[in-house]
C-alpha cells in the first residue's frame, strides 16, 4: 500500500491487530486519526514505510475480520455521517463493531461492505426489516384485504388495493435503502384512510338487507359461462359489484340460493292475494297453488320473470297484488297433479292419456278413429293454462312443436312393443282402443 484511507486508519488503530505492530500503533496515535497521502507515508520512519508498504493490505484485512455487524440500524433521519469514511446525507447507518476491542462504529452501507460479512446484504436487509417492524408494528394487518360477508363496493376496494400496493413498494424501498422510512410511514397513513372508509361503510350497511353478500361473488365464480343463472347475473354484476347495494334494475337478477330464499321470502311476506298459496320445496324452488274448477292444481314459478315483474315492490316493501299469474307460472309436471289438472279442463274427456317420461299426450279425434299425438308435453300444458280447454288446443295444435295422428289400429297393434305406449298414463278410455290387454296402463 502507497497510502491509506482515514477508514483505514479507524479500522486498524481500533482494533487488536495492531498490537502486533507497536511502531505502526504509536506512529497513528502521534500523527492522529485521518488520511496518509503516500508523501505522509514517505517521510515516516524506514520501519512504518515497511509496515504499511510491505503489509499494509495484510493488516487491513486481519483487522477487518475481527468487525461484525451488531445487527442495528439508524434510520430515522435524512441526513446521517458515515463513521468511518465521512460520507454524508446517508439515509440509514448500520452498527459494525470490533470482536476483540468492542469499539463500534456507525457506518453506511457501502462502508460495510469492506468487512466480508457472509451475505452482509442479507444481514443489513434483516436489520433494516427489523426496523421497519419497530416503526410499523401493523403492516401485516394494513396489508391484508379485510374478510366482510358483505361487498366492499368496487372504488373502495380500488383504492385499498391501490394503497396496500404502495405501502409494499415503500417498504421494499426502505428495506433496500432506496427511500426513507417517512415515506413508508405516509403511506401507511393513506391505508389507514382507506381501511376506516371501509369499516363505516360496513359499519352502515352490514345489516342492509339490500347489501350484496360475498357469498353471491364466490357463487357467481363458481357457475359454469353455459350456466343461464351465470348468463343473467353477468349483466348486473359489475354494476353490483361497484355499488355494493341492490337496486331496483338488478335485485331480480341474481339467483343465488340465499339471496333468493331472501327474494322468496319477502315475495311471499308482501302477497296480499288469498287467490294463490306460495311455498318451496326441498330444493328451494318456489312453487304456487290454487283451485281451478274444484281441483287443487300445483305450478311451478318462474322465479326470474316474477321477481323482475315485482322488483319494485320487493325493493321500496309494498304490497305486492297479482292480476294474472300464468305469465309466471308452469303446470307441475308429476302424474298426480297434471290428473288433477286435466281434470279441471273443458273437454277433458278427449284426453287419452299422456306420459311425463315420453313427454306427450294422446288427444281423442271425435269421429275419427286415430289420436292425435301431441308433443312435447310441457308446451302443450303451457297453452292449456291459457284457457284450460282440450278442444282449443287440439285446433291450435301447430303451436306446439310435433303434433301428428296415430291411427287407432296402430296403437292397438304396437302398443305392447312400443315403450312409451304401453307405460302411458290412461287418462279417459276411448272407442276403438283396446284396454283389457294392456295391464301396465294407470288408469
Amino acid at each position: 500500500m502507497q497510502s491509506l484511507t482515514k477508514k483505514n486508519i479507524n479500522i486498524i488503530f481500533y482494533s487488536s491487530e495492531i498490537d502486533k505492530y507497536k511502531g505502526f500503533k504509536e506512529f497513528i496515535r502521534a500523527n492522529g486519526i485521518k488520511a496518509y497521502s503516500p508523501h505522509h507515508v514517505e517521510a515516516a520512519d524506514d520501519s512504518i514505510k515497511s509496515y504499511i508498504r510491505q503489509y499494509g493490505s495484510d493488516i487491513l484485512n486481519n483487522c477487518k475480520k475481527e468487525y461484525t455487524f451488531a445487527n442495528q440500524v439508524r434510520h430515522k433521519e435524512q441526513d446521517y455521517k458515515c463513521e468511518l469514511c465521512g460520507h454524508t446525507g446517508l439515509s440509514a447507518l448500520y452498527l459494525i463493531k470490533n470482536k476483540i476491542t468492542g469499539k463500534e462504529f456507525w457506518v453506511g452501507s457501502s462502508c460495510i461492505q469492506e468487512f466480508g460479512l457472509d451475505k452482509v446484504k442479507s444481514y443489513t436487509n434483516v436489520a433494516l426489516e427489523m426496523a421497519f417492524s419497530q416503526e410499523i408494528p401493523d403492516y401485516d394487518e394494513l396489508i391484508t384485504i379485510p374478510d366482510t360477508t358483505i361487498v366492499i363496493p368496487s372504488p373502495l376496494y380500488s383504492e385499498l388495493k391501490k394503497r396496500i400496493t404502495e405501502l409494499e413498494k415503500a417498504k421494499k424501498s426502505f428495506v433496500n435503502e432506496k427511500s426513507h422510512i417517512s415515506e413508508s410511514i405516509k403511506r401507511r397513513e393513506k391505508v389507514l384512510e382507506t381501511r376506516n372508509k371501509i369499516d363505516e361503510y360496513l359499519k352502515d350497511n352490514t345489516d342492509n338487507k339490500w347489501a350484496v353478500k360475498t357469498e353471491v361473488i364466490e357463487w357467481y365464480k363458481r357457475l359454469s359461462d353455459t350456466n343461464t343463472d351465470k348468463t343473467t347475473a353477468s349483466v348486473v354484476m359489475d354494476r353490483l359489484l361497484y355499488t355494493g347495494i341492490y337496486e331496483k334494475s338488478n335485485v331480480s337478477e341474481v339467483l343465488e340460493p340465499n339471496h333468493k330464499a331472501h327474494l322468496i321470502q319477502l315475495f311471499t311476506d308482501q302477497y296480499r292475494d288469498t287467490r294463490y298459496k306460495f311455498s318451496t320445496d326441498q330444493s328451494g324452488y318456489l312453487f304456487m297453488s290454487t283451485v281451478i274448477n274444484k281441483k287443487s292444481i300445483v305450478f311451478k314459478v318462474d322465479e326470474l320473470k316474477l321477481f323482475r315483474n315485482y322488483q319494485n315492490e320487493l325493493i321500496i316493501g309494498e304490497s305486492i297484488q297479482i292480476d294474472d299469474i300464468k305469465p309466471y307460472v308452469n303446470i307441475s309436471v308429476t302424474i298426480d297433479n297434471i290428473y288433477n289438472f286435466l281434470e279441471s279442463c273443458t273437454d277433458n274427456h278427449l284426453v287419452e292419456s299422456f306420459s311425463i317420461t315420453n313427454d306427450f299426450l294422446l288427444i281423442d279425434v271425435p269421429n275419427e278413429r286415430k289420436l292425435l299425438k301431441v308433443e312435447p308435453l310441457s308446451q302443450a300444458l303451457d297453452i292449456l293454462k291459457l284457457n284450460n280447454n282440450i278442444t282449443d288446443l287440439a285446433k291450435n295444435v301447430s303451436k306446439v312443436s310435433n303434433a301428428r295422428h296415430y291411427k287407432k289400429s296402430y296403437i292397438n297393434k304396437n302398443v305392447n312393443e312400443v315403450p312409451s305406449l304401453k307405460t302411458r298414463h290412461v287418462f279417459t278410455p276411448v272407442e276403438g282402443i283396446h284396454y283389457e290387454a294392456n295391464e301396465l296402463f294407470n288408469q
